[in-house]
């Protein structure tokens, strides 16, 4: 189930963020997240408990995706494309026209998602990424009507 993220899923969406990223997220960074109004921030949950995460920050007439993660164990699920989707037909509620991100160069299954999702490359950013160090490539989405 795709909903809302909460104070009280912090502890596990901190946990996820360190198990998969090198440069995680602090707890309180998260939280400043959840309860900004200019953020989307939902979860992906279900009995065993939170499998995924996904943020946009809203800067109309724009946004931008600033995190998404899926826990290992529950890749290829459609648990992305899910959390992804969620956030998309929530930007086209608040009107906004265009979403951005980046990617790590060698991410290729999460670049076949965004582009399986409308996004397309728009740029690259050189040494963008530490640990290890890598380009991000920049990726857009126009929102329709």
């Amino acid at each position: 189930m795709i909903k809302p993220a909460t104070a009280h899923h912090l502890p596990q969406i901190a946990a996820i963020e360190s198990k998969i990223f090198p440069d995680p997220w602090s707890v309180e960074l998260f939280a400043h997240k959840i309860e900004d109004p200019n953020t989307i921030f939902y979860i992906a949950e279900d009995r065993e408990g939170i499998k995924g995460y996904a943020i946009l920050q809203l800067i109309a007439p724009e946004a931008e995706v600033i995190n998404i993660a899926v826990t290992p164990s529950a890749r290829q699920q459609g648990i992305g494309q899910a959390l992804l989707e969620a956030l998309l037909h929530e930007a086209k509620i608040q009107q906004i026209e265009t979403i951005h991100l980046e990617v790590r160069e060698s991410n290729q299954a999460a670049k076949a998602l965004y582009n399986a999702l409308g996004f397309q490359e728009i740029g690259l950013r050189k040494h963008y990424y530490n640990n290890p160090r890598e380009h991000a490539i920049l990726m857009s989405c126009q929102i329709k009507e």
